[in-house]
């Protein structure tokens, strides 16, 4: 894989985690109600937060530092 398809691929997954994480909100407030829209919205953007700082964690740890 290329480095440009592999940052289009962290763009769609990124993407994807919050378009579904508001589908699905969406679809429980009018289903369950709002404490229920709002907990998996809630869980849709940690789970979002919790991809972006993995990897930024694996990008700085197998880095190469400049001066050895």
């Amino acid at each position: 894989m290329t480095e440009d398809s592999l940052s289009r691929a962290v763009r769609r997954i990124e993407f994807l985690t919050l378009v579904l994480g508001a589908v699905g909100a969406v679809y429980l407030l009018f289903t369950r109600g709002w404490r229920y829209a709002l907990g998996f919205a809630v869980g849709a953007v940690l789970s979002w937060l919790n991809y972006r700082w993995l990897r930024a964690g694996v990008i700085a740890a197998t880095s190469v530092p400049a001066t050895l």
